[in-house]
């Protein structure tokens, strides 16, 4: 009987350690597929990261232009006027040459 208890005992340890096989597979199996989750929403978090510099830089670049572009305009607006408030004075000048000839001739 003594040899009957002590494979008993055997037994019991095998299947204990099939369990504790089992365990440690199925803790594997979902550390792997934890894993996979993390590494999968890291990829996602790292691609909008991506896309958002990328939007970013081309708003920068097209701030840019419209700055650059809104100064041509400033520039040309101001030459303009400044040729437009010459050309006035030319015009008043003469204009007073004009009178002063008329008055001074009558």
């Amino acid at each position: 009987m003594e040899g009957w208890c002590k494979s008993m005992s055997i037994e019991e340890l095998i299947e204990e350690e099939r369990k504790g096989v089992r365990l440690i597979e199925e803790a594997k199996a979902k550390a792997e597929r934890m894993l996979a989750e993390a590494r999968r929403k890291a990829e996602e978090i790292m691609a909008q990261a991506t896309k958002r510099e990328l939007i970013e830089s081309r708003i920068r670049g097209e701030e840019k232009k419209a700055l650059e572009e809104a100064e041509k305009i400033k520039q040309k607006y101001l030459q303009e006027a400044s040729r437009l408030q010459s050309t006035s004075e030319d015009s008043i000048q003469k204009a007073v040459e004009m009178v002063l000839k008329e008055v001074l001739k009558v």
